[in-house]
Order: C-alpha cells, then sequence, then structure tokens
C-alpha cells in the first residue's frame, strides 16, 4: 500500500492526494458509502443542454419536464464517484463556459457537451482509484 501524505493533527492531506487529478477534499457526511455513484445528466431542450447531477436522473428528468412548457430530452449520463460530485459538476461547467447562457444550461449540442466533460470525469475515477488505492475506500464505509 502507498503511502498516505497526512497534515498534522492526523487528517489525510487532500490536496496533496487529489490535486494532480484537478480535484480538492472529498465531500464526505455520515452517509457516505464510499462506492456509491451520483449521474452527470445531459438533457437537451432544441438547441440547449442542461448539464447537472443528480442521484436519480428518471426523477430529475420528470421533475424539470413538469415546470417546462416545451419538450426536454434525456440524452446521456455518466456515473461519477460521489464523493468528487459536486466538484466534477462545477468543473464540466467551467469546461462549456463559452456556451453558458445562464445557470446549468448551455448553448452546444449534448454529443459535443459530453465530449467536453469526459476528460473531467475519467480524472475524476482518477482521482477516486488513487484513494481506493492509499486505501481510504474501506475507512470511508
Amino acid at each position: 500500500m502507498a503511502t498516505i501524505p497526512m497534515r498534522r493533527g492526523g487528517y489525510p492531506d487532500w490536496p496533496a492526494i487529489l490535486a494532480p487529478y484537478g480535484f480538492n477534499q472529498p465531500t464526505l457526511n455520515g452517509n457516505l458509502k464510499w462506492r456509491d455513484v451520483r449521474f452527470i445528466y445531459f438533457v437537451q431542450c432544441d438547441q440547449l443542454t442542461k448539464v447537472g447531477l443528480a442521484n436519480n436522473v428518471k426523477q430529475r428528468l420528470h421533475d424539470l419536464r413538469l415546470g417546462s412548457p416545451r419538450g426536454l430530452y434525456l440524452r446521456g449520463t455518466r456515473a461519477v464517484p460521489r464523493v468528487l460530485a459536486m466538484q466534477i459538476e462545477k468543473r464540466i461547467h467551467a469546461a462549456l463556459k463559452e456556451h453558458a447562457i445562464g445557470r446549468e444550461w448551455f448553448r452546444i449540442l449534448p454529443a459535443l457537451a459530453r465530449r467536453e466533460a469526459q476528460p473531467v470525469i475519467d480524472r475524476a475515477w482518477a482521482a477516486y482509484d488513487r484513494l481506493t488505492e492509499l486505501g481510504f475506500a474501506s475507512e470511508l464505509r
């Protein structure tokens, strides 16, 4: 097992562990199960794409449709590690900022949005694998 970079007080040095992958401290709470995932979703409405984060994509799409006068269509999902999910979403939004029209909506086709998001998601899974390699998987269940 690899050596875990630590800070004073015996806490993991999250920046040293995750910075090479572009992430900060994972989001941890009492209900966390390490292997849990959330989903980045891509919803199309005309020429716009919404990129968001959900536990239950089917329910989220239903909720979005209730408030929309136009058709909304799910164009893809990607599973991401729950412990990094909020950071992943923010980084995907940053990658798409030149297409942003407000909140989580972008003037870009879903296939292009997915292509822009994939490197962020790949880095997140690499960071997750590093944390697992360091032995955090069993400690955080």
